[in-house]
C-alpha cells in the first residue's frame, strides 16, 4: 500500500531528491534494484531532474508534489491512497497523475481517491462515497453520489421563485406570471442545475380575461447583464390563438444546458401584437449551474474558459499511433 496524503509525507528533509526515492522504495519493503529499474520513469514522470540530488528542504510545494507522487505511482502498490494533494500542481501535471491513476486502476490495482474536485472523482471513480463527519452518508455510482453532494449546498429557492405578490414588475397585467421553476425531466424539483444537464423550466401564468395571440418566453443573461439566449413560443414559431382566463402553465424542455459554471439570471415577458408587453419580471429568477466533466475528462469546465461550450469531437487520426494521446475520440453533447 502506497499513500501520498499531503505534499511531501516520507520525505526526509535532508535527504536529495533521489536519497528519498530509495528511502520511500524501502519503506514500501522494495529492494534496490527493483527501484533503480524504475528510477528513470520516476525521473521523467516527476519533471525534476535538473534538481534530483538538491536536499529535499530547497525544493517548492510543486516540485515535492512531482516527486512524491511519481515515488508513489511507479513503485507498483497495490493499493494506491490519494487524498486532495492534486490541486498544488498545474494543469498539465494533473492530467498525468490522473491518467497514471487510470493506468493503476486497468492494471487491477485499487486506487482511493479522496477529493473535493468533482470533475476528477467523476472521471477517475467507478464507486464513490459520501462521508460526512466521519459516516457514510451514500455509497453507489459515482454520478449518483455527486448529485446527492451537490444537491445539499442547493435550496428550493435557487430553482424556484414566487410572483405572485411581487409588485416590481411592468406590463398592462391582462396575463401575468405567477412562478418559476427548474424541474429535472421525469417533472420533480430539481435542486442543482450543472453544466450539461438536461431539464425543464416551467413558467405558471394567470390570465384575467381570454388573450389573444400572446408569445411568453425570456432572455437570460450573466449577472453582469451579458445577453446570453432570448427565446420565446414567437421564436418557435408557435402560435398560439387564445389563453383562457384562469391559470396554467408552459414548459420550455432543455435538452442539453451548454453553459460553463456561473449565475444566471432569466427575465421573464408575456407579450402580445404589436409588441405588446402584458407582463416583463426583470431577473425573476437566478439559476445557480455548477461545474461538471462535460468533456469526460478530469477537467472542470468554469467560466476562465468562457460562458459556453458546444457539441464537439476531436479526431486524430492524422497524427499516426493512437497512442498520441488519450481519449482520442472523446465527445461532448
Amino acid at each position: 500500500m502506497a499513500s501520498l496524503l499531503e505534499v511531501g509525507t516520507g520525505f526526509h528533509e535532508e535527504l536529495t531528491g533521489r536519497e528519498n526515492v530509495f528511502l520511500n522504495g524501502s519503506i514500501l519493503g522494495m529492494k534496490k534494484k527493483e527501484v533503480d529499474a524504475k528510477m528513470d520513469q520516476i525521473i521523467e514522470f516527476s519533471g525534476v531532474e535538473r534538481f534530483l540530488d538538491t536536499p529535499i528542504k530547497r525544493y517548492s510545494s510543486g516540485m515535492r508534489l512531482r516527486l512524491g507522487f511519481a515515488v508513489a505511482a511507479h513503485l507498483d502498490p497495490d493499493v494506491l491512497i490519494v487524498d486532495e494533494v492534486l490541486a498544488v500542481g498545474d494543469a498539465g501535471f494533473q492530467k498525468k497523475c490522473i491518467n497514471a491513476m487510470e493506468d493503476l486502476r486497468g492494471g487491477g490495482r485499487t486506487v482511493l481517491f479522496v477529493s473535493h474536485n468533482m470533475a476528477a472523482v467523476e472521471n477517475l471513480c467507478q464507486r464513490g462515497i459520501w462521508i460526512d463527519s466521519g459516516k457514510v452518508r451514500q455509497d453507489g455510482p459515482t454520478h449518483e453520489v455527486i448529485e446527492a453532494y451537490m444537491g445539499t449546498f442547493a435550496t428550493a429557492d435557487n430553482t424556484s421563485a414566487d410572483f405572485t405578490e411581487l409588485e416590481a414588475r411592468r406590463g398592462s397585467g391582462e396575463v401575468r406570471y405567477t412562478r418559476c421553476e427548474i424541474l429535472a425531466t421525469d417533472g420533480t424539483p430539481k435542486l442543482m442545475v450543472r453544466s450539461g444537464d438536461s431539464f425543464i423550466i416551467r413558467l405558471h401564468y394567470k390570465a384575467e380575461a381570454p388573450i389573444t395571440l400572446p408569445s411568453f418566453g425570456f432572455r437570460m443573461s450573466t449577472e453582469l447583464g451579458t445577453l446570453i439566449t432570448e427565446t420565446s413560443t414567437w421564436h418557435h414559431g408557435m402560435e398560439i390563438p387564445t389563453v383562457l382566463a384562469g391559470k396554467g402553465y408552459l414548459d420550455l424542455v432543455v435538452d442539453m444546458l451548454n453553459l460553463t459554471a456561473g449565475r444566471y439570471l432569466l427575465t421573464l415577458a408575456i407579450t402580445g401584437v404589436s409588441n405588446h408587453v402584458y407582463d416583463w419580471v426583470e431577473n425573476g429568477i437566478r439559476i445557480e449551474v455548477e461545474p461538471s466533466s462535460v468533456y469526460d475528462s478530469s477537467i472542470t469546465i468554469d467560466g476562465r474558459y468562457g460562458i459556453s461550450y458546444f457539441p464537439q469531437r476531436w479526431r486524430l487520426d492524422g497524427m499516426g499511433t493512437p497512442q498520441n494521446a488519450r481519449g482520442a475520440s472523446a465527445n461532448v453533447g
